[in-house]
């Protein structure tokens, strides 16, 4: 029996074999409002459990994937499980998966770009040490971030991207066939730069163009009608 509980941008997984007394319950969350671990307490208790065993991920994490035995100390807790398990022999595999990989790393008045490529993630971003495209999974979020406004217009021909220096909107919006140019506004030039070991093709496209500049006083420049489609592909903040 298995159950997904999806709370805004939260969920709750939990898997259950009731024929060999096992459940397995996996807990996503985002910012730092939420603790997850007192709704491990209560599974816990209300399912009786005589043993237990988990592990805490902070997503986008660097030390823990460059430092492996940092899990081992700081984020595992309950009991331990048996040395001959075929939990134990999974984890095992699992840890063995997260190599110390080479990277590259800029900074710029804005902020640090780490660049690096892992086995299984592929081609990986990081911005000030957090988690930013991973090669693997991007195409869940720049799918429907890029996609969703272009079948909203009958013709989309020109498309503003204000952000996006990740190159992955522009990737899906080259993707139509009437589109005849696609213009990025990104004020971070490091970010581009890195990107563009990761994104080759996309960059090299003819009708892309790239400003490094600030999008707002880009913006206020052009006439109503210069784009087709505009995706903000940027992260707000308020003081």
């Amino acid at each position: 029996m298995s159950a997904v509980i999806i709370i805004q941008e939260s969920n709750l997984c939990i898997h259950t074999w009731p024929e060999f007394g096992y459940a397995a319950a996996d807990f996503f969350t985002c910012g730092d409002t939420v603790n997850p671990w007192k709704s491990f307490e209560y599974l816990k208790n209300f399912l009786k459990a005589a043993k237990f065993n988990c592990m805490e991920l902070q997503r986008g994490s660097t030390e823990l994937i460059n430092n492996p035995s940092l899990m081992k100390e700081s984020v595992v807790r309950g009991e331990s499980l048996p040395k001959d398990s075929k939990l134990q022999k999974i984890a095992e595999a699992t840890e063995a998966k997260m190599p110390n990989f080479p990277s590259e790393k800029r900074r710029s008045k804005f902020q640090k770009t780490v660049v690096a490529k892992n086995k299984w993630w592929g081609n990986v971003l990081w911005l000030d040490d957090v988690l930013n495209v991973q090669e693997r999974d991007e195409f869940v979020y720049h799918e429907m971030i890029s996609h969703v406004p272009m079948m909203t217009h009958p013709d989309p021909k020109r498309v503003l991207i204000v952000g996006g220096g990740d190159g992955g909107v522009a990737t899906e919006v080259l993707k139509h066939a009437c589109l005849e140019k696609v213009t990025i506004v990104e004020i971070e030039e490091e970010l581009v730069n890195g990107a563009k070991q990761l994104n080759e093709e996309t960059f090299a496209d003819p009708r892309l163009n790239l400003i490094i500049g600030n999008a707002a006083e880009y913006v206020k420049e052009q006439k109503e009608d210069s784009f087709d489609v505009i995706i903000v592909d940027y992260t707000f903040e308020s003081d």
